[in-house]
């Protein structure tokens, strides 16, 4: 078969952005665009739909798609109900027609999905150099036995191996905004999410890290171009996707002398350490507006173990930098962490109301994938009878669950504190962030 029309889907998402941050939270998805660009580049026509904002009606899509050749969904795995609906409805009107899924459901969950769903591919990890090779197998008819991708047959599910197949620089195109034209406003394009890095060196308990430590960055010259053609294409602002942009100082001073050269404001998230003064002006100069910084707890004991890799005194220096300098900072803290005591909550909560920072407060999820979901499974012998049991059972719930909701599902048994005590120490951290919201840009 050949491959000429191709459909990417973005699900909806229960995920609300902080107050004055909406053009980061509508921004055009990273990972959907670089693969339906890398679809484009190989001789396909491609459209995308981003469903997080769209009005219209899952049918209007299912009609929009109707003549495709293949439909790739994107998804996290809040995404799963809607990844198994609209897989259903896609194989009723065209059973012959194949569905891949990508992004972090795929990569992680794989095996619940091929197993419980009607998605025929699962692409694990990163998508440039494999997506190509894909297609070309997929007209020949050929199963994809030498790419990280897993299928199923004849009902039958086929195990994958491989490591994940590490795109070179050359491979990673420059987004095409183009494809996403027939679903996204102007909006979604001045805001742009860009990732000069790829992998994770830290290995935090609450975390989906399919790399394992395994870190590269972005060329620099690379960086430049992609960023100076997007700005050229309307971009007005980059919200740095990368996990952690300090993770490495010398790659950090790189990118700042990229963005002071294209005087664009930016955004990043940052961890505690490298975070020295003359580090975060650079930063401040070259455009930054704000970091949003992984805090957790303000209990050291919670911290180291959940492998956070950092101490109270580390995140103390840090915001007394970014003060310095004036720098404005977002505190992310995650309550109903393994070790979680009422006294680590009223440290939090304390340290929040003497340190100036917004606080942007979750509640610990056990994602598949993550140190969590092992422990939340093996919790739970007599209710999950397998991990496969488990992991469906919460992306289920994970589906209808907003970020700041208190579900005793997600309460790892080991910690010592109540729903309720979750519910007010997260009624508190809401009340300091209210009072602290600025404009953009300013404390």
């Amino acid at each position: 078969m050949r491959i000429r029309r191709v459909s990417v889907i973005v699900p909806p998402s229960l995920y609300r952005p902080m107050e004055g941050w909406a053009g980061v939270g509508n921004a055009l998805p990273e990972g959907s665009t670089l693969a339906a660009t890398v679809l484009s580049r190989a001789g396909c026509e491609v459209k995308g739909y981003d469903l997080r904002g769209f009005s219209g009606s899952e049918e209007s899509i299912l009609d929009e798609v109707e003549e495709d050749d293949l439909v790739c969904l994107s998804g996290t795995p809040e995404g799963y109900v809607f990844v198994r609906r609209f897989a259903a409805a896609l194989k009723e009107r065209n059973r012959s027609r194949p569905i891949l899924l990508g992004g972090c459901l795929s990569t992680v969950s794989w095996k619940t999905v091929l197993a419980r769903t009607a998605v025929d591919f699962c692409l694990l990890g990163e998508c440039e150099a494999v997506l190509p090779q894909f297609v070309r197998l997929l007209e020949s008819d050929e199963p994809p036995c030498n790419l990280p991708v897993a299928y199923k047959s004849d009902g039958t599910i086929h195990d994958v191996a491989l490591e994940s197949i590490c795109p070179a620089p050359d491979e990673i195109p420059i987004p095409d905004l183009r494809i996403w034209s027939v679903s996204c406003t102007s909006g979604q394009t001045q805001t742009m999410c860009y990732s000069t890095q790829r992998g994770c060196r830290y290995s935090c308990t609450f975390c989906v890290n399919p790399w394992e430590g395994r870190w590269r960055p972005l060329p620099t010259p690379q960086i430049r171009e992609a960023l100076s053609q997007l700005k050229a294409r309307g971009m007005r602002e980059v919200w740095f996707n990368d996990p952690t942009f300090n993770t490495d100082e010398g790659h950090c001073w790189q990118v700042i002398r990229v963005m002071r050269d294209l005087g664009l404001p930016w955004t990043c998230t940052i961890r505690a350490t490298p975070a020295s003064r003359e580090l975060l002006a650079g930063m401040r100069d070259a455009g930054c507006q704000t970091v949003f910084l992984g805090i957790e707890s303000a209990d050291d004991a919670v911290l180291a173990g959940n492998n956070k890799a950092i101490d109270v005194r580390d995140t103390e220096r840090c915001l007394a930098a970014t003060q310095s300098v004036g720098l404005p900072v977002v505190g992310f803290v995650m309550l109903g962490l393994p070790g979680e005591t009422s006294e680590s909550l009223a440290k939090t909560v304390a340290f929040a109301r003497k340190h100036s920072f917004i606080p942007r407060a979750h509640f610990a999820m056990p994602y598949p994938g993550s140190a969590l979901f092992q422990a939340f499974w093996k919790q739970h012998p007599d209710r999950f009878s397998t991990a496969g049991a488990a992991e469906e059972h919460l992306l289920e719930v994970m589906s209808g669950a907003s970020y700041d909701e208190v579900k005793p599902l997600f309460r790892i048994s080991e910690i010592g504190v109540s729903a309720k005590d979750l519910s007010d120490t997260m009624a508190d951290l809401a009340a300091i962030s209210r009072e602290r919201q600025f404009a953009r840009g300013r404390l």
